[in-house]
């Protein structure tokens, strides 16, 4: 059997999302809070999605959470916050993640 179809690998497949899921309405409301501490731990947070969405084959997921781990890092290297674009990215991947979710 291919272990992509495994209903225990699927099973957990669909907890990674429902948990991301779970988790979006606490980084919209870290994203308005717009501080340094509440930006870093959307980094970590969709760093975290980024390795962890690529194992279970969402590649899009982890592409869009590489994507915001790397722009926030880059910003924080700046010295500098470019707010809209951090919301879009952010917004891109909740998109991304409510696609998994109904699949």
């Amino acid at each position: 059997m291919n272990w992509m179809h495994d209903p225990e690998f699927l099973k957990l497949k669909k907890e990674f999302v429902d948990t991301f899921m779970e988790r979006s309405q606490m980084l919209r409301t870290l994203l308005a809070k717009a501080d340094a501490e509440s930006l870093l731990e959307i980094q970590r947070i969709a760093h975290s999605i980024s390795g962890i969405a690529a194992t279970y084959g969402f590649n899009e997921i982890g592409n869009k959470g590489e994507e915001v781990d790397l722009f926030l890092e880059s910003q924080f290297k700046a010295g500098t916050m470019d707010l809209i674009k951090a919301n879009i990215l952010v917004e891109e991947l909740f998109s991304q993640l409510e696609k998994a979710s109904k699949e």
